[in-house]
């Protein structure tokens, strides 16, 4: 079997540690690198969870590459509030023993592309800074890049930030527009999907109860804060976690996972109010060429299946 390349761009934060862990332990996945970037927080910190993922993974021959410290334009906003203040809900980690690779992200995401032409997936789960470095830096990978497969938008439903923005467009606008515009094959994830895909408690203590490996206790650690505010009587919010980063990789590894339309996406990044707000044209309306994959629909309890199954598996 070939296994799919892909470099995994992150800003890790609670669910980007999912994603981390899902394409480490795949079988259908080559992991040629994880590269973080400023987002949910700090890319000092992004860097950081992301080392210690992969040393929970046992997967150290994975180079982890650090990128861009804060969007093309304007400053860095962050997401402390949803993931604590290191990114992993405040859990008490040691520092990771390995070392990130000194090459910069964006140098390396452009290296692999050309390493192996028409091959590598992007899967981008943060903030699109490095990858609109990358082809602004070198526009020749563009037509070398197999795909890239974001999680962020918002195509026919609310925001998560603004009501008219998702977090990963609204943190970095100029990059996302740069990516959109690009002429890259495009797969966007938003929140139409990633919304209803929900990992629930008792899937959890499934996973640790038929699979006891570190992975699946390190879950059970990092969501258990999550899945106690749910407990609260005052809770009004959809129980379960949203696995917004790790059903990129899920559709990666089967893309009959999701269903997708094609339409023409843009970005708003002059308007205050409506700052990220992907601006999506259907099809027969607008004159502009569809230039992105949408995912408007998903089979949910076939991609929660495929992660427990994956992350039960002995490392």
């Amino acid at each position: 079997m070939i296994k799919k390349k892909i470099i995994l761009d992150v800003d890790t934060g609670v669910d980007d540690v999912l994603a981390i862990l899902l394409a480490a332990k795949s079988t259908d996945v080559e992991l040629l690198a994880i590269t973080a970037v400023a987002g949910n927080v700090e890319l000092k910190k992004t860097l950081e969870n992301s080392l210690k993922v992969i040393e929970i993974a046992g997967r150290s021959d994975i180079p982890v590459a650090a990128g861009c410290s804060g969007p093309l334009t304007g400053s860095f906003q962050g997401s402390s509030g949803f993931h604590g203040l290191d990114g992993l809900n405040d859990l008490p980690l040691s520092k990771s023993n390995i070392l990130p690779v000194s090459q910069h992200a964006v140098d390396l995401i452009i290296d692999k592309v050309h390493e192996f032409p028409g091959q590598v997936t992007i899967a981008a789960v943060g903030p699109l800074t490095n990858i609109a470095s990358a082809v602004t830096k070198d526009p020749g990978i563009l037509p070398l890049i197999k795909e890239i497969i974001l999680m962020g938008g918002a195509a026919f439903c609310p925001g998560n930030v603004t009501p008219f923005a998702e977090f990963n467009i609204w943190a970095d606008p100029e990059a996302a527009r740069r990516v959109f515009l690009s002429g890259a094959p495009i797969t966007m994830v938003g929140l139409d999907v990633t919304q209803k895909t929900l990992l629930q408690e008792e899937d959890v203590f499934q996973m640790i109860h038929e699979n006891n490996t570190p992975a699946a206790d390190f879950i059970n650690k990092l969501l258990r804060p999550d899945f106690d505010r749910q407990k609260d009587e005052g809770y009004k919010g959809v129980k379960g976690f949203a696995m917004h980063d790790p059903l990129i990789v899920g559709c990666i590894i089967d893309p009959l996972i999701i269903k997708k339309e094609l339409h023409f996406i843009d970005v708003e990044t002059k308007s205050c109010d409506s700052l990220g707000m992907t601006i999506v044209d259907r099809p027969n309306v607008c004159a502009a060429k569809p230039n992105v994959n949408v995912a408007i629909s998903v089979d949910a309890s076939k991609f929660i299946k495929l992660f427990k199954e994956t992350l039960g598996r002995s490392l």
